[in-house]
């Protein structure tokens, strides 16, 4: 709430004059004359009142506009923390993706260097084919290969979808389908649908390099009976 001094002292003083001319007896002048003088500090004391309110609005507009500014500035770094987490995030997806297409890499130069002293090719599968990641190629023999941190229902999908890919694109049927979990875990449903559904699931590069080699032999074997 504003005070507002709508009576100036140049006014009281106009009308202390007024009042006393036309007011003969001594006493009521003199008591009016004490009024007035009371009245008098009255307005004083508003008009203190009414400046120290203007300071302090005037302070509390200061206030508010600092608020303001500050909120505002609030913001801009509630918004450049923002920017900075989806950087951070989108880096952390991306060193994640790098790391595991160099798991990838590793998994299929190691089983390279093993079953290529067997005359076997070991290879990233065609761009075509997103859904897995390597192939096993010799004598008539392809085995596709899904490669997973933790393996689950979605990468028994996606190895039985890359191997029809591959058999549209490349013209020759998978002979194995596997699946490798570079860290060991996986689900236990898709380990029960993939044994339903032949497809191989192993962690050891030793071991599936020996599956390979076994079952490639075991191919051999059934066509030279043939």
């Amino acid at each position: 709430m504003t005070i507002s001094i709508t009576i100036s002292q140049e006014k009281i003083d106009k009308l202390v004059e007024e009042i006393a001319e036309k007011i003969k007896d001594k006493i009521l002048r003199d008591i009016l004359g004490s009024i007035l003088d009371i009245l008098k500090e009255i307005l004083k004391t508003l008009n203190e009142l009414a400046e120290a309110q203007k300071r302090t609005e005037e302070r509390l507009n200061e206030l508010a506009e600092a608020q303001k500014r500050t909120e505002e500035r609030l913001n801009e770094l509630a918004e450049a923390q923002k920017r900075t987490e989806d950087t951070l995030r989108g880096l952390i997806g991306e060193v994640a993706r790098l790391r595991g297409e160099f798991i990838e890499y590793r998994v299929i130069t190691a089983l390279e260097r093993i079953l290529g002293r067997h005359g076997m090719l070991v290879y990233p599968v065609p761009y075509e084919i997103e859904e897995v990641d390597a192939v096993v190629e010799g004598d008539e023999f392809y085995a596709i290969i899904e490669i997973c941190k933790k393996c689950d229902m979605n990468d028994v999908r996606q190895v039985v979808e890359g191997a029809r890919k591959f058999e549209q694109i490349e013209g020759a049927k998978p002979d194995l389908l596997i699946i490798f979990s570079y860290t060991g875990h996986v689900d236990k449903d898709a380990l029960e649908e993939a044994k339903r559904l032949g497809i191989i699931v192993e962690n050891n590069i030793r071991r599936l390099s020996r599956l390979v080699i076994s079952r490639i032999k075991e191919k051999k074997r059934h066509v030279k009976n043939l």
